[in-house]
């Protein structure tokens, strides 16, 4: 299958899931990938036109998932968000930043590289 043009931000304080996650996505898609939150959402303000798309951890230090989301919604609102956790999910926590928003944002680590293609395609080619 040919690569999409279609720009995934992905950021993950392990570097380990990162580098399973790029290559796996790579394939499909265009990457930029993160270990550091802080860079992360440096490089999105400097960018964010080219993406179509975040796929963030939630727990990360300096800065969080969710916050990373709430700066990244300020700046392209329109943008999809997918959240990935290996916790269990804090709706609660969740609901604070995006109260209007699907708990079905959250995938949940471990997840295999192909059901992970599956859910951003189908986020980027909504039916």
């Amino acid at each position: 299958m040919a690569k999409s043009s279609r720009r995934i931000l992905l950021v993950d304080d392990d570097p380990d899931i990162v580098h399973v996650f790029n290559k796996g996505l790579a394939d499909k898609f265009k990457v930029d990938a993160f270990s550091d939150s802080q860079q992360a959402l440096d490089h999105f303000r400097g960018h964010a036109g080219q993406y179509d798309l975040v796929l963030t951890d939630v727990r990360m230090p300096k800065v969080s998932g969710f916050e990373l989301a709430r700066e990244v919604r300020r700046i392209r609102p329109d943008i999809t968000i997918l959240f990935i956790t290996a916790f269990a999910i804090i709706p609660d926590e969740y609901k604070q930043v995006f109260p209007s928003a699907d708990s079905s944002y959250f995938i949940e680590k471990p997840i295999s590289i192909r059901k992970l293609e599956q859910i951003v395609t189908e986020c980027l080619n909504p039916r």
